[in-house]
C-alpha cells in the first residue's frame, strides 16, 4: 500500500503510453495485493493487525490466518521480486511520458521503499527478512 504513487504513476503511463501492457501490470498488481498475502501475511505475527506495512488488516479481509505453515524467507523473497518487477515494467513508458515525469517515478518508487524500509522494516520483529537487521543466512 505504501507503493500506491508509484502504481498510479505506471498505470497512467502505461494508459497513455502501452495500454495493452496495462492488464499485465494489473495483474502484477492483484497478485501483490492477493496472492502474495497468503504466503507473507497470512503467517505473519502481525496477520489482522494494524502493522507497519499496512497490510495486516487487508490480508485479515480476504485470507484466514494461515496456522500450519511456517513465514520463510523464500516468502519475502517472492514478495519483494513481485513488488520490484512492478515498478520496473512500466519504466520503458514512464521514460516516454518525459523526464520531469521520469523523475517523478524514481522520486515515488525511491521514497515509497525508504517508507518501507522505516516504517515496516526497523520495528518488524520477522528475522526470517533478509530486512531485518537480525537476519542471518542459512537460518
Amino acid at each position: 500500500m505504501l507503493f500506491g504513487l508509484p502504481a498510479v504513476l505506471g498505470t497512467w503511463a502505461l494508459l497513455r503510453k502501452a495500454p495493452r501492457r496495462l492488464p499485465l501490470y494489473v495483474g502484477l498488481w492483484l497478485a501483490i495485493m492477493t496472492v502474495a498475502r497468503k504466503y507473507v501475511c497470512c503467517r505473519c505475527d502481525y496477520y489482522g493487525q494494524e502493522c507497519s506495512t499496512l497490510m495486516g488488516k487487508w490480508t485479515a479481509m480476504i485470507y484466514e490466518k494461515d496456522e500450519e505453515n511456517p513465514l520463510t524467507t523464500e516468502a519475502f523473497y517472492m514478495d519483494f521480486a513481485l513488488i520490484g518487477a512492478s515498478v520496473l515494467f512500466p519504466l520503458p513508458q514512464v521514460k516516454k511520458m518525459g523526464m520531469f515525469y521520469l523523475f517523478l517515478y524514481i522520486a515515488a518508487a525511491l521514497g515509497s521503499s525508504l517508507a518501507v524500509r522505516q516504517m515496516a522494516c526497523k520495528y518488524c520483529t520477522n528475522a526470517v527478512c533478509f530486512m531485518n537487521p537480525d537476519f542471518k543466512s542459512g537460518k
